[in-house]
């Protein structure tokens, strides 16, 4: 499945959760990839997604080195 395009750079707002079919049976909040941004962002790192070949994700996360 992975994430569609148009939705990729929106994953990292608040409460915002991809649209499906089936929302019953999707849970959580939409602000767990939003912390995790906020909290690479104070590291001076970047967070990327890319789906990969077998339909899922990748989160792909940058840090500097000290």
């Amino acid at each position: 499945m992975g994430i569609p395009e148009e939705y990729r750079n929106k994953v990292f707002e608040k409460f915002f959760r991809v649209p499906t079919g089936n929302k019953h049976n999707v849970k959580g909040s939409g602000l767990g990839l939003n912390y995790v941004k906020q909290i690479i962002d104070l590291h001076k790192g970047d967070i990327s997604v890319k789906n990969n070949e077998t339909g899922g994700c990748n989160f792909i996360i940058k840090l500097p080195k000290k």
